[in-house]
């Protein structure tokens, strides 16, 4: 088991939203305990690192090669698609919510802490403030709109590129100056184009402006089923 600290956090609502998942890519949720103003979320352990930490922070004998990389984007999109199917939209998906196995490298998503439930293609959570983390989230969250399962999608892309390039989606851009190409009109969405023409494509539908016309989890799921991200 893993216990972590939160200092924000609704019991009853966490409690029946992620208690009732079970599927072999999100970290398993056990339960909680409360000690003063701190609550403690029990999870199952996952013997690995975050995607984060493979990415970024260079550890002895953790590499990712092509056929690796290949699997975590397949494995990533079927547990996205589940949390979709479920009602369920994450809202802070980035490679620090990957956890991966090691050496199988097995993906279980993990902090659904700022998730929503959907009710009939929305977010019944309407207030934004600043869920999700800014190289990541989509430009809609900016915006005076529905939230929808397609800012996982965006953010999920977002991934995509970090996980096969080793780079920052946002190159060495501030903070300041994503909020600015994301807040923009119209919008500057990362730059794709040196990626294999194959994961270019996807990241490019995307990162497509209107959410209606990005693909779903479950189109994307399907897409790397037919085909691999990065060819061999």
């Amino acid at each position: 088991m893993h216990i972590g600290s939160v200092m924000s956090f609704d019991p009853e609502k966490e409690v029946a939203m992620v208690a009732r998942l079970n599927h072999t890519n999100i970290v398993r949720f056990f339960g909680f305990a409360k000690e003063s103003d701190t609550i403690f979320l029990v999870t199952k352990l996952v013997d690995g690192y975050d995607l984060s930490t493979i990415l970024f922070r260079p550890i002895s004998g953790v590499t990712l090669g092509v056929a690796d990389k290949n699997f975590i984007a397949f494995e990533a999109a079927v547990g996205l698609a589940y949390l979709h199917k479920q009602r369920i939209v994450h809202f802070d998906i980035k490679p620090f919510n990957f956890l991966i196995e090691w050496p199988s490298i097995k993906v279980r998503i993990c902090d659904l802490g700022v998730a929503g439930l959907r009710k009939k293609g929305r977010v019944t959570v309407t207030s934004v403030g600043r869920r999700g983390t800014t190289l990541y989230v989509a430009p809609e969250m900016f915006q005076r709109c529905d939230k929808t399962v397609f800012v996982d999608v965006w953010s999920y892309a977002c991934v995509l590129v970090e996980v096969i390039t080793e780079m920052l989606v946002w190159g060495d851009f501030d903070e300041s100056e994503i909020l600015c190409c994301l807040c923009r009109n119209p919008v500057r969405t990362p730059d794709v184009e040196d990626l294999p023409h194959r994961a270019k494509d996807l990241c490019t539908g995307c990162f497509a402006l209107c959410p209606s016309k990005k693909p779903s989890m479950e189109v994307i799921v399907e897409q790397l089923l037919a085909v691999p991200l990065i060819e061999l």
